[in-house]
C-alpha cells in the first residue's frame, strides 16, 4: 500500500488548489455544487469518472442507499449497477463495508477468485478500467459514505494522486453525511463539542503528520496519555480514525490549515 503523506510533502502550488478544495466541501449547500469542487480537485489530480453516495448499513451488511451524487459516472453503469443488485458481488464495495480502508481497484481484483471475472469484465466495458475508492462510516448514525474515483485506461495510480484523494476524502465525506441529513430532516452536528485545549494541540500535531511518539517528544508527556487524548478525540468527533478526526475537527472550525 502507498504510505499517505503529509501536507508539507505536496508541492506549493498542489497544496494551495487542495487547501481551496478542501474550503469548498465546508461551504457547499447541496449536491448539485460538488461539480464546483471536482473541477478544482481534478487540476491536481487525473480521473476520468467519479461517485459517491452516502447509505445505511443494516443488519447483515444490507445497504440502503441515502444519497447518491452522480459526477459524471455512466449512466447506463449506474442503471445495470443499480438493477442487477451488483453491489452484492462487486469486490470493491464488499471490502469497503469490511475495512472502510482506501482501495486500489487493481489490487483488490487481485485478491478474488475467479467469479467476479463476469463482473470486473462487465465495468471495464464502460470504461471503468482502474480506480480508487474509499470512504468513511458513522456509527453514531449507522451511516457510511463510498467515493470512487475511476480510470479509462490501465495506468497504475501514482503516489501523487492517491495522496491527494486521501487527503480530501474525509472532507468530501462530511460533505456528502450532511446533504444525507438534510434529506431525511436530520440536525447536523453543532461546533460546540468541548475539545480541551491539550486535545487541540494533539490534533494539530496529528495534522502535520506526527506519531504518537513524536507527540508525547514534543508535548513533553507519556505516549500513553498522547494515546489518550487520541482516543478521546475520535469518540467526541465520532471518527473512524485520525484522518477522520481531523476533517472533522475542520469542519466545527476546532482548527485550521
Amino acid at each position: 500500500m502507498i504510505k499517505v503523506s503529509t501536507i508539507k510533502e505536496f508541492s506549493h502550488n498542489d497544496l494551495i488548489t487542495l487547501l481551496e478544495a478542501v474550503y469548498l466541501t465546508a461551504e457547499l449547500n447541496n449536491d448539485d455544487d460538488i461539480q464546483i469542487l471536482y473541477s478544482k480537485l481534478n487540476q491536481i489530480a487525473n480521473f476520468n469518472f467519479s461517485i459517491c453516495c452516502s447509505f445505511k448499513l443494516l443488519e447483515s451488511n444490507h445497504i440502503q442507499i441515502v444519497n447518491t451524487i452522480n459526477i459524471n459516472y455512466p449512466i447506463d453503469w449506474i442503471e445495470l449497477y443499480t438493477s442487477r443488485n451488483y453491489h452484492k458481488i462487486d469486490p470493491i464495495f464488499k471490502s469497503h463495508i469490511s475495512t472502510f480502508q482506501p482501495q486500489i481497484w487493481a489490487h483488490t481484483y487481485r485478491k478474488v477468485n475467479n467469479t467476479t471475472n463476469g463482473f470486473i469484465n462487465k465495468s471495464k466495458q464502460f470504461g471503468l478500467l482502474n480506480g480508487f475508492t474509499h470512504g468513511f462510516y458513522e456509527r453514531h448514525l449507522a451511516k457510511g459514505s463510498i467515493i470512487s474515483f475511476a480510470y479509462n485506461n490501465n495506468i497504475n495510480l501514482d503516489k501523487k494522486d492517491y495522496n491527494i484523494l486521501c487527503f480530501i476524502v474525509p472532507h468530501i465525506h462530511n460533505f456528502i453525511i450532511r446533504c444525507s441529513n438534510k434529506t431525511e430532516g436530520i440536525r447536523n452536528e453543532e461546533s460546540t463539542i468541548g475539545l480541551t485545549t491539550r486535545e487541540i494541540e494533539v490534533l494539530n500535531w496529528i495534522k502535520e503528520g506526527k506519531t504518537n511518539w513524536e507527540i508525547s517528544v514534543i508535548l513533553s508527556i507519556s505516549e500513553r496519555t498522547v494515546k489518550y487524548h487520541v482516543n478521546n478525540l475520535l469518540i467526541k468527533l465520532n471518527a473512524t480514525n485520525r484522518s477522520h478526526a481531523i476533517a472533522k475537527a475542520f469542519k466545527i472550525n476546532a482548527i485550521s490549515f
